[in-house]
């Protein structure tokens, strides 16, 4: 309304999980090759997701398992192997009991659909 105002602002950086280095904390699983977050209601709105279910694929290194499978930046990754994602970790408790040679199954929101990916793990 043509008025000045001062506002603080913070920035901060956001934290992300890569499940695809598991080496320096030492956890059993197979590498996917993406980074995620947890989704949530703060997170859906702040980057204008409709859902706030599963977790936010932040990053999808290039040739690696999730990059074959089609998985994109952006996506939410709501099922494993028909099972609701409910949080980082139940994800990575679950993720470690697959091994080479096991294909997985995601149900993925992508934008307005959702679409099952497989991927395979090498």
């Amino acid at each position: 309304d043509g008025k000045e105002k001062t506002i603080a602002v913070v920035i901060e950086e956001l934290e992300e999980e890569d499940i695809s280095v598991n080496t320096q904390e030492k956890e059993k699983g197979p590498r996917l090759g993406m980074s995620l977050s947890e989704n949530s209601r703060e997170y859906a709105q702040r980057y204008n997701l409709s859902d706030s279910r599963g977790l936010v694929v932040t990053g999808v290194m290039s040739g690696s398992p999730a990059a074959l499978a089609g998985i994109q930046p952006g996506d939410i990754l709501l099922e494993l192997d028909r099972k609701s994602i409910k949080s980082m970790s139940d994800f990575k408790e679950r993720i470690s009991k697959y091994k080479k040679g096991d294909t997985l199954l995601f149900l993925v929101k992508r934008q307005s659909g959702t679409i099952f990916l497989t991927l395979n793990i090498e």
